[in-house]
C-alpha cells in the first residue's frame, strides 16, 4: 500500500479500479485517447471481511489483470485504486509526534489498536501529516491487513506490473475536484461505507467513514451524517462560504439520495459528475468503476 505518493507525485497514466465482483482498466494512450478494458469477478478471488480486504487468490486474478493489461497496453506501474471499505481510513491529531518515522508508526499503531478488530501488527499501515501548527500535527493514515495487500501487488507484479499507488476511492475521487475550490466535499456511497472527505484549498480537512446497515433504508443515515459534517464545518471550523459538493456511488447505490439532501440546502454546489468511459465488451459491468480511475489520470489531486 503506497497510497501516500498520491498525495505529492503525478499519478500514472493508467489507473485500475477495483470491487469484489468485477474490476476495470483504464489507460491514456500515446494519441491522448483513454482506453478502457474491464471483467467481471468470480467469487472468491477477493474476499472482503470484517476488517476490509482479507484474501487475495493470486492464480485466477493474474490471468484477469494479465489479459486486460494487454488490451489497453497500460503502463507497467499503474495506480490501482480500491473501494474505500477495503482499508481503514483516520485522521489523527497529535499534540507532539514523534520525530522518528518508526516511533511515529508505533504511536499510531497503538491508536489504532483501540478502533481495529485486529493486532496491529497484522497492518500494513501509511501515515502522511496533511497540517502542522502550534496546535499539533495532523496525520492522514490509511491501514489494511499486510498479507492481502501483498497478496494484491504480487498479483499484479505476476502479471508484469508494480503498483505505483494504491490508494482507497475516495482518495481517487478527490483527485478531481480543483486546488482552488477554497472549501470541497467528495460525497461516496458504496454497498458497504459511506465515505466523506473535505478539503480546504486542497488540503485535506476532515475524514469521516459511515459503515451502512444492510437492509435498511439509507436516507436518514446518510443525511445524518451529512448534517453531521455540515454543523462541524459551519460551526467548528467556521466555513461560511460556499461548498463545492462532488457526489459519487457505486455498486448498484442511489446518488439522487445525497442529491435529495442537497436540494434542501443553501450555499451548497454540485460538482458535475465524473465520466465513466465505455468497456467495449463488457455489458453489465459497473459503470461506476470507472470515475475515480479517471479522476486519478485526468484530475489535478489534492
Amino acid at each position: 500500500m503506497r497510497w501516500e505518493r498520491f498525495l505529492t507525485t503525478p499519478p500514472p497514466r493508467t489507473a485500475w479500479s477495483l470491487a469484489e465482483d468485477g474490476l476495470a482498466v483504464l489507460s491514456h494512450d500515446r494519441k491522448e485517447e483513454d482506453v478502457c478494458a474491464g471483467a467481471f469477478l468470480e467469487p472468491g478471488i477477493l474476499g472482503v471481511g470484517p476488517v476490509g480486504l482479507q484474501t487475495v487468490d493470486r492464480e485466477r486474478l493474474k490471468p484477469l489483470l494479465a489479459s486486460l493489461q494487454e488490451q489497453v497496453r497500460g503502463t507497467r506501474r499503474p495506480t490501482v485504486i480500491v473501494p474505500t471499505g477495503w482499508v481503514r481510513v483516520h485522521l489523527l491529531e497529535l499534540d507532539t509526534p514523534p520525530r522518528r518515522r518508526a516511533d511515529l508508526d508505533e504511536v499510531v499503531r497503538w491508536r489504532l489498536k483501540k478502533v481495529l478488530p485486529v493486532r496491529p501488527e497484522e497492518l500494513r499501515i501509511d501515515v502522511v501529516p496533511v497540517r502542522s501548527g502550534h496546535d499539533g500535527v495532523r496525520l492522514v493514515c490509511v491501514a489494511v491487513l499486510d498479507r492481502a495487500c501483498a497478496e494484491l501487488e504480487a498479483a499484479f507484479e505476476d502479471a508484469g506490473m508494480q503498483p505505483a499507488v494504491v490508494t482507497p476511492r475516495v482518495f481517487a475521487l478527490s483527485a478531481a475536484v480543483p486546488q482552488s475550490l477554497e472549501t470541497a466535499m467528495i460525497v461516496h456511497l458504496d454497498r458497504a461505507v459511506l465515505s466523506i472527505l473535505v478539503t480546504r484549498t486542497g488540503r485535506i480537512e476532515l475524514l469521516r467513514t459511515k459503515w451502512l446497515p444492510q437492509g435498511r433504508p439509507l436516507e436518514a443515515i446518510v443525511a445524518g451524517e451529512l448534517n453531521l459534517t455540515m454543523m462541524y464545518l459551519r460551526e467548528r471550523l467556521k466555513v461560511e462560504g460556499e461548498i463545492s459538493v462532488l457526489c459519487a456511488a457505486e455498486g448498484g447505490m442511489r446518488p439522487d439520495i445525497v442529491d435529495g439532501w442537497m436540494l434542501e440546502r443553501a450555499m451548497i454546489q454540485r460538482l458535475p459528475d465524473l465520466p465513466a468511459p465505455a468497456c467495449q465488451g463488457q455489458d453489465g459491468l459497473d459503470a461506476s468503476l470507472l470515475p475515480s480511475a479517471w479522476a486519478m489520470i485526468h484530475g489535478g489531486g489534492v
